[in-house]
């Protein structure tokens, strides 16, 4: 076993990751400036460089000390003002810009490692464990992302984000089996849940109505306006239950 790192050398790296931290938030600066794409990559990649350089920091001294619970990560490394899942956010932010192959499979294994070694909300880890699948898709590894895929929503059926990416892939193809999207409504439906994409519905109804298949194309209609009316209902009590004091607090809140 690795030897433990003491306390006097945490608050040394505590002060180094501040500053990677500021060096971030002056590249962020610039690319809100920043027009020309090729400049713009430069910058990205000069971020996702620095926080592969503190993951791969934090992660090993995380696991020379044991931490596993993000309170007493939090605690011991207070650089991250706002937490590690806040900065998780952030460095996944930067890495939606990018197309870049090796900056996405960085990626997917930075999230792997943070998901074994600590304990997050199990919608925080939900959420990373489908950016990993997304990622293994988009990097070319498309019937391992689909294998895990499935293995998700069997142990997710409740949740509409999976149904929904299958659908995606599906639509990406040449020929899309329009069919075979039209079964992932229904599962997601048998399932209690929906697609929160109106664009997914109104092609399959669509395919339906110029088969002439009116029953069908009914059916969907009336699943798209099922979910209209959930997305309306979770946004008014989205709605009903905003403070604004915590508005205004969380626009004051820097990006890390």
């Amino acid at each position: 076993m690795a030897k433990k790192v003491n306390e006097e050398t945490i608050k040394k790296i505590n002060k180094e990751i501040e500053g990677k931290i500021e060096k971030i938030k002056e590249l962020r600066e610039l690319c809100y400036d920043e027009t020309e794409d090729e400049k713009l990559y430069e910058l990205n990649k000069k971020m996702v460089e620095i926080y592969e350089e503190i993951f791969k920091e934090i992660l090993e001294i995380s696991k020379q000390n044991q931490i596993k619970e993000l309170e007493e990560f939090d605690e011991k490394f207070s650089a991250f003002k706002f937490g590690l899942e806040h900065f998780v956010d952030s460095y996944l932010s930067v890495t939606n810009w990018s197309n870049d192959k090796k900056a996405i499979e960085k990626e997917t294994k930075t999230l792997e490692e943070l998901i074994n070694l600590f304990d997050f909300e199990e919608e925080s880890n939900k959420e990373y464990e489908l950016i990993i699948i997304r990622d293994s898709y988009v990097v070319g590894k498309k019937e391992k992302a689909e294998e895990i895929l499935e293995k998700w929503i069997k142990e997710h059926p409740e949740e509409g984000e999976g149904y929904q990416i299958k659908c995606e892939w599906e639509l990406d193809k040449n020929e899309p089996d329009m069919e075979k999207i039209a079964k992932i409504l229904e599962e997601a439906d048998n399932n209690g849940t929906f697609i929160f994409d109106e664009y997914i519905y109104d092609n399959v109804i669509e395919y339906y109505e110029d088969l002439g298949n009116d029953k069908k194309a009914e059916y969907f209609e009336s699943l798209l306006e099922k979910m209209e009316d959930e997305e309306d209902d979770f946004y008014d009590e989205i709605d009903k239950n905003l403070d604004l004091e915590d508005i205004f607090e969380d626009e004051k809140k820097e990006l890390i």
